[in-house]
């Protein structure tokens, strides 16, 4: 029997300016950059593909600095590395970078160890921020928390140089106490997040509040977002929205709290506790909002999200409130140029718990709250499926709304429920569809949500347990 090494090692040495004594958090990036999650992989027998074109990152918490030196060990994956970037951050923000040139390409070779050292220089955030952010091979790379605090201080104070850019998260990302959205609606959309939003299948941890009193507002990570996109994002934090809104709309979503004017979330979850005291609420997205438009309506499209948290609404407002288990709710305005919605490849979990705690207009769904829209040909749902469990005063598996609503149902599985239908409307619901007393969807059901996402051209499918994967 023989063993051979599939790791290689860094011994880094930092030397800092002014000899500092703090605690800094560190961060590595660049290409081919192997993080944690790949080392801790077992695949391909300790295997890794080592192709310089992956983006990584490495964060390494609490690093002790004494007389302005410290000393890291990494264990990292051998691969090709290029335009590597080291930066630190210590327990006052400040901000250094350090210099790599001359150093910053190599080929690690597993077995062997890297020493060297590098010289610290005081920087700021938004030197820090690696990328222009102009296309999505140089999107902006978030690896910490004031990182994306200062972008979103960007976005909200109408800094158009961060209007429509690409950005990237590198790492997980934890939030705790209070946070403000990305994205505000005021001052006619110019503080709308309106990019492009990769967050590299990183997560969201934490456990963070947000107070949010304005009218046609959204809360959550982002608050409100216009032709924009979120992808690739998960949400584990719990969070507590608190507003003094008696009526007007509020949504709130783990991830986005309101999308306007064809904007998609894709490839989006959330596996924590939201709850809030007014509005609409959704495990993913708090409110759709579409409406009239002049010249070609566009398409707003939630995909491939799912949610197998805890979505509870406490509202007893006279007004309407919905919980929603990936959507809360979906807002059409008349018109003769409507956008468009799709929500596809979604579901719920059984792990999922949807509540609308008022005995009134209150509507549950395990996929979307509710919707008002009373227009032809506007919203399609299909390929999805629920097994959340419910409470509200209107409930459905997939959609609930009152018996005027309109909206298309098709290829869909929900867990048998007394008393409980797919869709608020029997009329909106099309074949196929099945239902049963299980956790999963059958073999049968997967096998025709698949047809249908297949159909529409979408870049993801079920797998056998009715995960929703990328082909």
């Amino acid at each position: 029997m023989s063993f051979d090494y599939k790791t290689t090692f860094f011994e880094l040495k930092l030397t800092f300016p002014e000899s500092l004594s703090s605690t800094v958090q560190l961060s590595m990036s660049g290409n081919g950059l192997v993080g944690k999650s790949y080392v801790n992989t077992v695949d391909n027998a300790g295997e890794y593909n080592t192709d310089a074109n992956i983006v990584g990152n490495i964060n390494i918490s609490d690093v002790a600095v004494s007389a302005g030196t410290a000393k890291v060990w990494i264990a990292m994956q051998p691969a090709t590395l290029s335009n590597v970037v080291i930066t630190a951050v210590d327990e006052n923000n400040n901000y250094y970078k350090f210099d790599v040139s001359g150093k910053n390409s190599a080929t690690l070779v597993a077995g062997k160890v890297y020493a060297f050292g590098v010289t610290g220089t005081v920087s700021t955030i938004k030197e820090s921020l690696i990328g222009n952010g102009k296309n999505e091979a140089n999107a902006y790379q978030i690896s910490t928390l004031k990182q994306l605090e200062y972008v979103r201080n960007q976005i909200n104070n109408a800094n158009t140089a961060f209007t429509g850019k690409y950005y990237k998260l590198m790492s997980d990302i934890e939030i705790n106490g209070k946070w403000t959205p990305i994205g505000i609606n005021i001052d006619k959309g110019t503080k709308l997040f309106k990019g492009i939003f990769d967050g590299g299948n990183h997560s969201i941890t934490g456990s963070y509040t947000v107070t949010n009193n304005a009218n046609n507002e959204g809360a959550g990570l982002f608050g409100t977002i216009s032709n924009a996109t979120i992808k690739n994002l998960n949400n584990k934090a719990n969070i507590t929205v608190t507003s003094t809104l008696t009526s007007g709309t509020l949504g709130i979503g783990a991830i986005v709290g309101r999308t306007l004017y064809g904007s998609t979330v894709e490839n989006c979850s959330n596996t924590g506790t939201i709850t809030t005291n007014y509005g609409l609420i959704g495990g993913v997205v708090g409110q759709v909002y579409v409406n009239t438009v002049s010249g070609t309506a566009k398409e707003a499209r939630i995909e491939a999200c799912w949610n197998a948290g805890t979505v509870h609404n406490t509202c007893n407002s006279s007004s309407t409130k919905s919980a929603g288990g990936v959507i809360g709710n979906i807002q059409v305005t008349d018109g003769t140029v409507i956008d468009k919605v799709i929500i596809r490849g979604c579901y719920s979990t059984a792990k999922a718990i949807v509540t609308q705690d008022a005995n009134t207009k209150s509507f549950a769904g395990g996929i979307v709250g509710n919707t008002t829209n009373t227009a032809d040909n506007v919203i399609e749902i299909y390929a999805c499926w629920s097994a959340a469990s419910l409470k509200g005063s209107y409930m459905a598996s997939i959609i609930a709304s009152y018996n005027t609503n309109k909206y298309s149902v098709s290829n869909i599985w929900f867990k048998t429920v007394k008393g409980v239908k797919a869709c608020s409307v029997a009329a909106n619901l099309k074949e196929p569809y099945s239902n049963s007393n299980t956790d999963t969807p059958s073999a049968d059901a997967i096998t025709y949500m698949n047809n249908a996402l297949s159909s529409a051209e979408s870049a993801y499918q079920f797998d056998a347990d009715g995960n929703i994967t990328k082909k």
